[in-house]
């Protein structure tokens, strides 16, 4: 179980490495809103494509903040439905979809880095200020993998949950009721 408490460790930085990325991107966000708010009503003056600038912001914090989400144990689950189940059922079921969770993650990292290289590629850009959009499906390629290092991470997990009594008590305990 030590290794399992390392890794578990190990994990919990890559979301809070997650979480500070998210963090400063909403915090930027707000920023860009503020002046634009106090640009437009006190110097009468917008902030040039401001919406461009909050909606790429979104982007890094909606991807990041999914790994620190993972990691909280904040995605909405159907554990009530599995605490039904007989016997080793309720993590059989919890094991094969964290390992369905897990593979999609991976689908969905490498797809977006995929993406990101076709961006960069076609030279797609923004409309008011050209602003490349590659660097932010990068970043938001980024926010995946670690959100996917997430589930592999609960995937692994709770296959070994699958063989170790204490572990599985554990897991379990973890569900939100």
């Amino acid at each position: 179980m030590k290794t399992i408490d390392k890794a578990e460790k190990i994990v919990g930085y890559i979301g809070l490495a997650g979480c500070i990325v998210a963090a400063l991107a909403i915090v930027f966000n707000f920023g860009v809103i503020i002046a634009d708010v106090f640009g437009r009503f006190v110097l009468h003056k917008a902030v040039r494509g401001s919406s461009e600038y909050v909606g790429l912001g979104e982007t890094v914090l909606i991807f990041f903040g999914m790994a620190y989400t993972q990691h909280k144990k904040g995605m909405v689950e159907i554990t009530f439905f599995m605490r039904k189940l007989p016997g080793h059922g309720p993590m059989i079921c919890w094991t094969v979809v964290n390992w369905f969770s897990a593979i999609v993650g991976v689908l969905l990292t490498y797809a977006s880095f995929v993406h990101a290289g076709f961006l960069k590629t076609m030279k797609a850009a923004t409309d008011t200020l050209y602003i490349p959009y590659y660097p932010f499906y990068y970043l938001m390629a980024v926010g995946l993998a670690l959100f996917a290092i997430e589930l592999i991470y609960g995937a692994v997990r709770n296959t070994i949950g699958l063989f170790h009594k204490d572990l599985r008590e554990r897991i379990i305990s973890e569900w939100p009721m």
